[in-house]
């Protein structure tokens, strides 16, 4: 059963305010964002997560489709002691 279904009886759910389901699944959205913490990837996930993106950027550099300004931004960006957080 979906954590956003109410399975409340007809009278309880009027006593409740008769909320809808997405006024509800609003609600345990905001409850999500509010309470979830993921866990950290480890080093080797993030350098297979980094490895990935290295051939999808190469890749679509080769097809011309990373300009050499967007190249160059982002050869920058990866060289800051902050990346991938800045």
């Amino acid at each position: 059963m979906p954590r956003t279904a109410d399975r409340s009886s007809y009278e309880v759910w009027v006593q409740q305010g008769k909320k809808t389901i997405l006024d509800h699944g609003k609600e345990v959205y905001e409850q999500i964002l509010a309470s979830h913490k993921p866990l950290p990837l480890t080093a080797e996930q993030d350098r297979a997560v980094e490895a990935v993106l290295e051939e999808a950027r190469e890749y679509y550099r080769a097809k011309g489709q990373i300009s050499p300004e967007d190249w160059a931004a982002y050869r920058k960006t990866i060289e800051s002691p902050t990346y991938p957080y800045a």
